[in-house]
């Protein structure tokens, strides 16, 4: 696992972030180094904004706050500022047609897509989107596994992923990439927490349908003390990104 920690610039607040590759085999995906390399540019992205709002909310109103604690629907906002920092020409709620595309049953959208840099022979490539939050309890009386509900996000996830390579357009001079993209707090309530991020990582593997051939990338950030008190009886001690990636194996 690679730490990486640093100042972002104007504000006071360290970030402690931690990339974990243990599931996520760069050299068996199609441009998958510059995959792994947008993730990591992303997700630090996301960290970056939520730590700039947690300081703004704090100086200005009665507390700090997260962004990335609250419903999947705020995640957009501060996901559409990520992306548009690495490349400007993205959209969200991007429309797949039936009419389009052969073998669409119904139309549906996709959270983000997003067009980045050269991939394998000159090729741009785009990048499928789809978002979903779950949180994860630390107590030591908490069962190993996921709650039934958030298991179900993970699978679902999986799904979506699939979904999006059988449907997303195939067009000229370009590579494809599809990205789950899940968010999960990890959150304690009094005494010390019994699990950790990597409970989450292997939990997360496990949901994973592996006929898709799917790699796992997570990107924590560890909170300060400082920021961890979010609810009158629950801390917050970490926040992860995992990255579901579908991909295409690498040109013999």
């Amino acid at each position: 696992m690679k730490k990486r920690a640093y100042m972002v610039m104007g504000l006071k607040l360290k970030l402690k972030i931690e990339i974990d590759k243990k599931y996520f085999k760069s050299d068996s995906l199609l441009n998958g180094r510059l995959v792994g390399k947008f993730f990591r540019e992303l997700s630090n992205n996301v960290f970056k904004q939520s730590s700039k709002y947690f300081e703004w909310a704090e100086k200005y109103e009665d507390g700090g706050e997260i962004p990335l604690l609250f419903g999947e629907r705020n995640l957009y906002s501060v996901f559409a500022v990520a992306i548009d920092k690495i490349t400007p020409v993205h959209l969200s709620e991007w429309s797949l047609n039936k009419t389009d595309f052969e073998g669409l049953e119904n139309g549906r959208r996709v959270d983000f897509w997003c067009l980045h840099r050269n991939g394998a022979d000159g090729k741009v490539i785009n990048y499928f989107i789809e978002i979903k939050k779950g949180h994860y309890c630390l107590n030591e009386n908490t069962m190993e596994e996921f709650a039934a509900s958030v298991l179900k996000q993970a699978k679902s996830l999986t799904v979506q992923t699939k979904t999006l390579k059988r449907i997303a357009p195939s067009w000229n001079e370009s590579e494809n990439v599809y990205l789950g993209i899940f968010v999960i707090h990890g959150y304690y309530r009094g005494g010390k927490e019994h699990y950790t991020e990597k409970h989450v990582r292997e939990n997360i593997y496990k949901a994973l349908d592996k006929r898709s051939k799917p790699h796992l990338i997570l990107s924590t950030w560890i909170l300060p003390e400082r920021m961890s008190k979010q609810w009158d009886k629950d801390q917050c001690r970490f926040i992860s990104i995992a990255g579901i990636v579908i991909g295409e194996k690498p040109n013999s």
